[in-house]
């Protein structure tokens, strides 16, 4: 549904198979941060239960015991007193879980526009952008990324890209990035 190795490469949203915390403790999502693993892959509101409904494999499960349900310090204290690596593999194969979760609002967020098109009707780099901002800024785009929905739902594809690049904020660089790929699409011909 996306291209997991732009999606997880640096420069959205990366790939660490080692523990880490993506906060600091003066920033305002600090509390409600958890401990994290390979590419944005927050446990801090998911129970070990959650991940194996999910089909997180049992012994991937196993290895997380410990990091379920903490936030904000508690979760800031265990990346820093008992980092857990995971092998590359396992740390790919829960994250593509989770991506291919994610992606499935999103495509249903889109599907349910009814605007004549359906998200696997998209090509891949542009589906692939529009997770990646949802990923990051939250799934519901009308309100995270109206400018980048209305364009989506218009097919206004140019005005797609020019909504990324006039993204704004502290995350502008990735969003230009994401305009890229929907400009690689339009350039392809893949999207009239």
């Amino acid at each position: 549904i996306v291209d997991h190795d732009i999606f997880s490469s640096n420069g959205f949203e990366g790939f660490n198979p080692t523990s880490h915390f993506p906060s600091n403790p003066d920033a305002p999502y600090f509390d409600s941060t958890g401990v994290t693993f390979g590419s944005g892959v927050d446990l801090g509101q998911r129970s070990k239960q959650d991940l194996l409904n999910d089909g997180v494999p049992q012994s991937i499960a196993d290895k997380l015991d410990g990091y379920y349900m903490l936030r904000g310090q508690g979760a800031y204290d265990k990346v820093k007193s008992n980092p857990l690596t995971l092998s590359d593999n396992e740390a790919h194969l829960l994250s593509n879980i989770y991506i291919d979760k994610f992606s499935h609002k999103i495509e249903g967020l889109f599907n349910d526009a009814n605007i004549g098109l359906r998200f696997s009707d998209l090509p891949l780099r542009t589906r692939t952008a529009l997770v990646s901002v949802g990923y990051q800024k939250g799934y519901y785009l009308p309100k995270t990324a109206s400018d980048v929905w209305d364009a989506l739902v218009a097919k206004d594809w140019n005005g797609l890209v020019t909504a990324f690049n006039d993204f704004g904020g502290s995350t502008s660089e990735r969003r230009k990035r994401e305009g890229a790929l929907v400009q690689q699409d339009i350039d392809s011909g893949l999207l009239k």
